[in-house]
């Protein structure tokens, strides 16, 4: 944490962010992560692509095969450890 004046501490948010990972099965990590606490997330949803979506079969494609996952400075080392053992 940065050592700040007192009066500038409540201005400072937290910031979350996610790794993309290629996988076969998105939605059991998701799933397994959720089972666990942690929240992973599809990064972009088929719908999202708002047109046809055989116009775009390299987007699809990624979009069923993808996870976000969570990785942040305030992340403990516990969910760390969660998340690496299941992927492994």
């Amino acid at each position: 944490m940065l050592d700040l004046p007192s009066e500038n501490k409540q201005n400072l948010l937290s910031v979350k962010y996610r790794a993309i990972m290629k996988t076969k099965q998105p939605r059991k990590i998701i799933s397994d992560l959720a089972n666990a606490g942690i929240t992973a997330t599809i990064p972009i949803e088929d719908w999202e692509l708002l047109d046809d979506r055989s116009l775009f079969p390299n987007a699809l494609n990624l979009i069923q095969k993808s996870v976000s996952l969570p990785i942040y400075p305030k992340l403990s080392d516990e969910d760390t450890d969660i998340i690496i053992s299941l992927l492994k």
